[in-house]
């Protein structure tokens, strides 16, 4: 048996079921109440005769008993505007079948309401093809109307510009944002084609066939520059994502102006360029100089021009400090610092990390301990890296910490994770700033020690980033603990 044929067939629970429907009213009854909201047969041989449902006049406010079967109870309830349309679709309807009467249309409710139904009919024509007769079904659509009406609000309202492009790149609706900025006047019809590049344009239209192909897609995000006749180059972030509008599978394009960014980002280029040579060059300079002169390799020099060239010495080391910190944090962005990974014991660079500043901790009356669960742990890692975000550490909590105290560096276990942690017992960090911790130039002024750029700690958490961890704080009660989480290995350290 032929497919076709086979399915021209009837199931036989839908014989009992439109078998059913002929002798019990109660399935009817059932079937009307629990999905539409109103049905009414309309007898077209005498138009004033019309039976309508009760849930037709419930769904406007009425009493289905005040109410008599009659085409002229509803008429002066439904919008007039409204009506014309439902009637010309009604003609021609009925001089077509193939056309259908099916559009939404508005009611006023009893309680001086609006609601919004979806009318659909089908006409029951003689054997000679002519309409004696309208079947007809309402479906209150008011909730989805107004949540429609909300939409196009934000879509016209937004800052952004918003456009609606179809499968073939022609852009079928947009916003007064995206008319403005993209040069376009009202109503004028263009393609992506036009204001994007080719690469662009088919990035967009392999989505948007993706998109149908799979039923459901990931939004898509890219940097695109609009080079339009009509305006001047603009650097944009489109959003992308997949829509159905107008029973079509389509792309909706957010434009987020990105020139002030990029003038930001070109201001920034222009300042570390002036910081790398306009002043660090110099400095260096100047700190060479200091340096040569209070080795007295030129002579004895005095008391009170010796104190004044320590001063400078001290002060130039901090702003090095400064511009190196500044410089660090722009190529650790910018992706422009490569991280050597290897394989890297975790004892051994704790252990020379402890011993490499405990004369720095002496001048603060710190003693440093090392505590280690594994002294086998290995991870991979750029060995100077991680010395200088331990480094930072120990000194942030020598700093904060009361003379005489210890300052522990621990080394422990977590899952796949090894876990490092600083641990002093100074005042701690203040709750409200804590969750700035590890911000760009965030400080806490609540803790008196030495200031330093605020960049230390943002620094260590771009470096542990890059090696897929996480940094994080924490208040023991009597103290703080700073630590960082890399994912470990079982290799065999190497060059240790």
């Amino acid at each position: 048996m032929e497919f076709s044929k086979f399915m021209a067939k009837k199931h036989y629970l839908q014989s009992e079921l439109y078998s059913l429907l002929k002798s019990d009213d109660s399935i009817f009854e059932f079937i009307q109440a629990g999905s539409l909201d109103g049905i009414w047969y309309w007898d077209l041989e005498k138009p004033e005769n019309e039976w309508m449902s009760d849930r037709f006049w419930t769904t406007f406010g009425y009493d289905p008993a005040e109410k008599q079967h009659l085409a002229s109870e509803w008429q002066d309830m439904i919008f007039p505007e409204d009506l014309a349309v439902a009637y010309e679709n009604f003609k021609k309807h009925c001089a077509d079948p193939k056309h259908a009467y099916d559009q939404i249309v508005r009611y006023k409710h009893h309680d001086g309401s609006t609601v919004w139904v979806r009318c659909r009919g089908l006409a029951i024509r003689n054997e000679s093809g002519a309409p004696v007769r309208m079947l007809g079904a309402h479906t209150n659509v008011t909730a989805m109307m107004l949540l429609s009406h909300q939409y196009e609000s934000l879509f016209h309202n937004s800052p952004h510009g918003l456009l609606v492009v179809n499968k073939r790149g022609e852009a079928v609706k947009m916003n007064a944002e995206a008319e403005s900025v993209l040069g376009i006047k009202g109503g004028e019809t263009f393609n992506v084609s036009d204001i994007f590049n080719k690469e662009t344009t088919d990035e967009l239209l392999t989505h948007l066939q993706y998109c149908a192909t799979e039923g459901e897609c990931s939004p898509l995000m890219i940097e695109v520059e609009v080079n339009a006749e009509r305006v001047a180059p603009i650097f944009f972030q489109l959003s992308v994502k997949s829509i159905y509008y107008e029973a079509e599978r389509m792309l909706l394009l957010s434009l987020v102006d990105l020139s002030a960014r990029k003038e930001i980002e070109r201001s920034k280029e222009n300042l570390i360029s002036i910081i790398n040579h306009e002043l660090r060059t110099p400095l260096t300079a100047i700190i060479g100089a200091v340096d040569l002169l209070l080795t007295n390799k030129f002579g004895d020099i005095p008391e009170g021009v010796n104190n004044l060239l320590n001063i400078a010495q001290r002060n130039c080391g901090k702003l090095k400090a400064v511009v190196d910190d500044i410089l660090h944090v722009d190529k650790l962005s910018s992706d422009e610092i490569t991280i050597n990974l290897n394989n890297i014991n975790l004892f051994s660079l704790a252990k020379e990390c402890v011993e490499e500043n405990q004369s720095f901790a002496d001048k603060y009356g710190i003693n440093l301990l090392l505590n280690v669960e594994d002294k086998g742990v290995v991870v991979n890692g750029d060995r100077f890296r991680l010395s200088q975000v331990l480094t930072n550490y120990l000194s942030n909590a020598v700093k904060h910490s009361p003379a005489g105290a210890d300052v522990k560096v621990v080394i422990a276990l977590k899952d796949e994770e090894a876990v490092v942690s600083v641990i002093d017992f100074g005042r701690g960090v203040s709750e409200e700033f804590q969750p700035r911790l590890f911000e760009r130039f965030s400080q806490d002024n609540t803790r008196h020690a030495q200031m330093g750029t605020g960049l230390g700690l943002y620094i260590c958490k771009l470096i542990i980033e890059k090696h897929n961890g996480t940094v994080g704080y924490e208040c023991t009660g009597n103290g703080s603990r700073f630590y960082f989480t890399i994912p470990r290995n079982q290799a065999s350290p190497s060059g240790d």
